[in-house]
């Protein structure tokens, strides 16, 4: 009908959907697996929207190359990962939780905190990893809920520093060979 009304008012011609978003919607698994290779470089939010959706596909190569392609997309993911963070879909939650992780990025650093503290346990799980990935840039955020009042949170935060730490140095130093 929209088309319709354009024509009639003399609106401009409807436009185009790009090859991948064609390919994205595809019945073909093979055509869905390619549309998160084209998706991947385009900087557009849109493109990150559509690779999460292709998150939940139900065939593993399709899920794989989204996960994939969000990973290539480095920082300019990050938006939509922090959306796919608080998503229904336990699992799309947990890999964005994962490449945040890769990300290196402050930002990305305090919604994966919250995520340690209240979400479901796979992703508490892979936010925990993600931060400890994080590594010095987590350290703020994580020692200020050092103090949270649920003692699963102070004992997830304690471990998470202690890995980002290293391990602990011995005090005797190695005897020169002989």
């Amino acid at each position: 009908m929209l088309g319709w009304l354009r024509r009639a008012l003399g609106g401009a011609r409807p436009v185009e959907e790009p090859p991948a978003v064609v390919k994205a919607r595809s019945p073909e698994p093979a055509d869905r697996e390619a549309a998160a290779g084209l998706l991947a470089p385009i900087p557009e939010l849109w493109a990150g929207e559509r690779l999460l959706k292709l998150l939940q596909d139900p065939y593993t190569t399709v899920r794989a190359a989204a996960r994939e392609a969000l990973l290539r997309r480095g920082v300019l993911a990050a938006p939509e990962l922090l959306t796919g963070l608080n998503h229904a879909d336990v699992e799309v939650a947990r890999v964005s939780a994962e490449l945040l992780g890769e990300l290196r990025a402050v930002e990305v650093v305090r919604p994966l905190v919250v995520a340690l503290k209240y979400a479901p346990r796979p992703v508490q799980v892979a936010a925990r990893k993600a931060l400890a990935r994080l590594g010095p840039l987590a350290v703020p955020e994580l020692e200020a809920a050092r103090d949270d009042p649920q003692h699963w949170v102070r004992q997830q935060v304690a471990e998470v520093l202690a890995e980002i730490a290293g391990p602990p140095h011995s005090d005797r130093t190695p005897s020169p060979a002989a």
